[in-house]
């Protein structure tokens, strides 16, 4: 079937709804549903007022990226045609509703282009930054959520992969919307790089598409943060306990942490690290070392952290059997929950009061898990 006869196929289809106006489009349309947007967009006529609504070039409103009059595109999380009859489009007029009156594009966005049916509203925004496990927790925690950010583009190297790419989700209801974006740390330098702009989603030449629908912002700053600096570009690579004092080995992120701190809009959880069974590299010296020195500069900067090194002490589902120093899915469900309540019920306490809370839950799920063995 040739590509004409797709797209006349598409204009009589189920779940269509032909406008003649940039105001009856209705934003947040169920994904089945198609709206075809008729006008006549002659040589010449502005075209700012509509494009800019569109987020496309001019020259393309009037011609369509295949120059034949028509663009298909998500907008504001609604399928969309646009489709130009004076681009040599009068062949697609039989599949026009017959009492729908096309307009020239300046009647058709005359007056004020209002199509969001609902108020605008503020999101809640939780940022999880942090290696594979973090990415397991956040996988669990979105599961079932629809609106998923898609990535766009080719990745640039063969090296690339999905699982090293950041993520992103929004979930909403009549109560509001959340949205979770996942970064993905791989080195002890990653805070400093994805601190300094949260909404860079770029990776290996590709970027993640906005999930957000027409009347949900993103708020300048997450509410929270929740961080582990993980097991990738460790001193030493992990193998002994460096020469080098406690705060120079976190002054990175104590400086990145405090920073977002200082805003009054952001909690944040810094998680530490864990003992492991084995790794190539990694032993156990230098985490001992490096989870005791987190805990002292920590509560020196009056910052709560979630201290998955004493969660899983003495636990039988400490590490994965797979590899050895991956967190065992046991455990990575109860952090998923200890998250989500943190993001639910705890964002809005003091820095002190939510270390008081992280650690009661800790001793709280060592105490539960205990009760199986």
């Amino acid at each position: 079937m040739s590509s004409k006869a797709i797209l006349q196929a598409r204009l009589v289809g189920p779940n269509v709804t032909h406008v003649s106006r940039l105001e009856e489009v209705v934003v947040e349309a169920n994904p089945s549903q198609l709206f075809v947007l008729w006008h006549m967009l002659e040589q010449g006529e502005e075209t700012s007022k509509l494009a800019h609504h569109f987020g496309i070039e001019k020259n393309d409103l009037l011609q369509g990226p295949n120059h034949d009059g028509v663009h298909d595109l998500f907008w504001k999380g609604t399928h969309l045609l646009l489709i130009n009859i004076l681009e040599g489009n009068q062949s697609l007029l039989p599949f026009k509703p017959s009492n729908l009156k096309v307009l020239l594009t300046k009647q058709a966005t005359t007056g004020d282009v209002s199509v969001y049916p609902y108020e605008d509203q503020q999101c809640q925004w939780t940022v999880v930054a942090g290696d594979s496990n973090l990415r397991q927790v956040t996988t669990q925690l979105t599961a079932g959520i629809e609106r998923t950010a898609l990535r766009e583009g080719e990745y640039s190297d063969t090296t690339c992969e999905d699982r090293w790419a950041d993520n992103e989700w929004v979930m909403a209801n009549d109560n509001g919307c959340h949205i979770i974006t996942n970064q993905f740390v791989r080195s002890q330098t990653g805070i400093s790089q994805q601190l300094a702009n949260l909404e860079d989603s770029t990776y290996c030449g590709t970027q993640l598409s906005d999930p957000l629908g027409a009347q949900e912002q993103r708020p300048k700053l997450p509410n929270l943060i929740w961080f582990a600096h993980g097991l990738w570009g460790l001193p030493n690579s992990g193998k002994s306990v460096p020469r080098m004092t406690c705060n120079d080995r976190f002054a990175d992120v104590i400086a990145k942490l405090q920073k977002m701190q200082e805003s009054d809009e952001t909690q944040v959880v810094w998680q530490t690290n864990y003992l492991i069974e084995k790794h190539p590299t990694i032993t156990n010296e230098y985490l001992e070392w490096e989870i005791q020195c987190q805990r002292e500069v920590a509560q020196e900067n009056n910052i709560p952290i979630f201290d998955v090194a004493r969660l899983l002490e003495d636990s039988i589902w400490s590490t994965s059997d797979h590899d050895g120093y991956h967190i065992h899915s046991v455990m990575l469900y109860e952090i998923q929950n200890v998250l989500g309540q943190t993001i639910t019920q705890f964002a809005n306490h003091t820095p002190s009061e939510l270390h008081l809370v992280l650690s009661k839950v800790v001793q709280d799920i060592k105490a539960k898990v205990a009760e199986f063995v």
